[in-house]
């Protein structure tokens, strides 16, 4: 109970920007009251990173429906898949690779078991023999071991932004090469 109490107010502190200083406080604390073991730095690493995955979901979700479009980074003009990756990413500050290729050389990989929202799949192309990776996605739900992801899709209708789950897709399930976190 005292470590629920402890962690919420780690979170807590995430929403009141307390010092460094203070978390520290809250580390000694629960050290010395909960376990050696507690970290709420940790906590507070785990805590800002499911809240900017959850705002790149909100925010990549509002361009679904928006045309597919060739080196595209643009949601005026349309996007690509990597171009629809980095818009996404850039509006949170973070700079990703703008090819598809070099998703796939980045570390920080996980595994499908551990992969979570925000993490950024790496997929074949159309003919893997030619093109070893073609195209990556944003994981916007894992719930119950199914993983959804969205993306600028040209195997739509009438292609772009789409949101696919992986398990009724044979396409993307055989081409899925790695997942990067970010």
């Amino acid at each position: 109970m005292l470590k629920y109490f402890i962690t919420t107010l780690v979170s807590a502190a995430l929403l009141i920007k307390v010092s460094h200083a203070q978390i520290d406080t809250l580390n000694i604390i629960a050290k010395n009251t909960v376990s050696p073991e507690f970290n709420s730095k940790q906590i507070l690493h785990n805590e800002l990173n499911k809240m900017r995955n959850d705002s790149v979901v909100r925010f990549a979700k509002k361009f679904l429906g928006t045309r597919y479009r060739y080196g595209g980074m643009s949601p005026t003009t349309g996007f690509d898949c990597s171009g629809f990756v980095n818009f996404v990413y850039l509006n949170f500050g973070v700079k990703l690779p703008r090819s598809s290729r070099d998703f796939a050389k980045m570390e920080n990989k996980v595994s499908r078991e551990n992969c979570g929202v925000g993490d950024v799949m790496v997929f074949a192309g159309g003919n893997p023999s030619k093109r070893p990776i073609g195209h990556v996605a944003i994981i916007i739900s894992t719930e119950n071991n199914d993983i959804e992801f969205i993306h600028a899709s040209t195997r739509s209708k009438n292609g772009g932004i789409i949101i696919t789950k992986l398990s009724e897709s044979e396409y993307y399930k055989k081409r899925l090469v790695s997942i990067v976190r970010i």
